[in-house]
């Protein structure tokens, strides 16, 4: 009866929005609690909120909304907004260099009702200003029953126990996002948001861990290299004995099945062997650099390399997506480099909130990127011929604010960036710019 009534509730607010139910939808878990969806196609809704494409479904006995609100990239990572009541005191994954905090706001009403938490190392300031009090009062009298809502790296989820106005739900969600994209407009030219001192520093070390005498290939390289530093740690050894232990049994009894008494040597032998690089090799796998592992250090080490190899300026990624918030970019960037002169902006990518919202290290292959190369720059004049450009396959060109330009190229995943291919793009992307110059 449960999947009857959540049915229902989809088909009503179907109705209400004069849409259909798409039976086979393919929606982002891009917050903590869809990620608790199902895997595969499901159900879902589609419609617009605050005049950008939004989508609802089922979680569970609750009605779920999800909508991307990019301007936000600037201000926050993380933020879980939940009805006391109707989600218990678990707190969402995290990362082990990251963890949570609650907010405690001065509204008895709202304390009463909800639990404020947020990932820490975030600023506070606009937090505070988000949560304003006529954001506070509706969240406290005039939200619906048992309203949640969460922000993961630009995407916000609203979730409403069943039994609420389908209708009711969609334009909760509407005024809740209208809020939070209005508060991030409306911040000045030079808010007091962007010291990401304390979070580089922390890479500071692990990063010197491995020195470059030439930029590494890839970031999968430049990871192999601080896999490689780990090899020799006590932890990593003992994994390595601990697997050779386990399968020496298994190898001697092997070889005596083939080889009888003088294959145990043999197969005792090749079994040593085989667990003790095997285990070295998935203990520097899992081994930590003062909280980082080997994956993030080698995309930060590539990062790094790149602009100082290039002469490329780096530019807090924040301060960049508040510079460029009317440029709806799919995803946030890990890293923004300057080209000489500054007019032009080489940006790396990242578009999958997924791995935040569960606290995975890797996510499923699927048939649409996960990262973007992208290169953004003014023009002299509004950019009006963007249609005439010849792009390769899956690139795309965005003109915003008349006259900027942005041109992207697509990549299954950050660990793909090469130097080659970085290069590469900057070349071509500089190329179709001048076109357009």
């Amino acid at each position: 009866m449960q999947g009857a009534g959540r049915r229902d509730e989809l088909s009503g607010l179907a109705a209400a929005l004069g849409a259909e139910v798409e039976p086979e939808g393919s929606p982002r878990r891009a917050t903590p609690a869809l990620s608790a969806l199902p895997r595969g196609p499901l159900p879902v809704v589609r419609g617009e909120l605050d005049g950008r494409p939004a989508e609802a479904m089922s979680l569970g006995d609750s009605l779920a909304v999800l909508a991307y609100v990019p301007e936000v990239q600037a201000y926050t990572s993380q933020i879980c907004c939940h009805d006391r009541d109707e989600v218990g005191r678990t707190r969402p994954a995290s990362y082990p260099n990251e963890g949570w905090e609650e907010i405690r706001l001065e509204s008895v009403a709202f304390e009463r009702r909800y639990r404020l938490i947020v990932l820490r190392g975030q600023h506070g300031g606009w937090m505070r200003e988000l949560f304003s009090p006529s954001l506070i009062a509706w969240l406290a009298e005039d939200a619906p029953r048992g309203l949640s809502f969460e922000l993961n790296e630009g995407w916000v989820s609203v979730v409403v126990p069943a039994g609420s106005d389908p209708g009711a739900t969609w334009r909760a969600a509407e005024e809740l996002i209208a809020r939070i994209r209005r508060e991030a407009l409306e911040e000045d030219a030079a808010p007091n948001l962007f010291d990401r001192d304390e979070r580089e520093r922390s890479l500071d070390r692990p990063l010197a861990r491995v020195r470059w005498d030439s930029p590494p290939a890839s970031p999968g390289a430049a990871a192999a290299a601080y896999r490689a530093r780990a090899r020799n740690r006590p932890s990593v050894l003992l994994a390595g004995a601990v697997l050779a232990v386990v399968l020496l049994p298994v190898g001697a009894g092997l070889g005596y099945l083939f080889g009888g008494i003088f294959g145990v040597l043999a197969g005792g032998a090749g079994a040593l062997a085989i667990g003790w690089a095997l285990g070295r090799e998935l203990g520097s796998y899992r081994a930590r650099f003062d909280g980082w592992n080997s994956g993030s250090l080698g995309a930060h080490a590539f990062m790094r390399e790149y602009a100082r190899s290039r002469g490329l300026e780096r530019i807090d990624p924040a301060r960049f997506h508040h510079d460029h918030r009317a440029l709806p970019l799919p995803g946030r960037a890990e890293c923004a480099l300057a080209e000489p002169g500054g007019r032009r902006i080489f940006v790396m990518l990242s578009d999958a909130p997924e791995l935040r919202a569960s606290g995975a290290g890797s996510i499923d292959p699927s048939d649409r990127p996960f990262a973007r190369d992208v290169m953004v720059a003014p023009l002299d004049s509004p950019a009006t011929r963007t249609a005439d450009l010849e792009l390769p396959d899956g690139w795309r060109v965005d003109a915003y604010e008349p006259a900027n330009v942005a041109i992207s190229r697509p990549l299954a995943g950050n660990t793909l960036r090469s130097l080659d291919g970085c290069d590469g793009f900057r070349a071509k992307a500089g190329e179709l710019i001048d076109r357009l110059a």
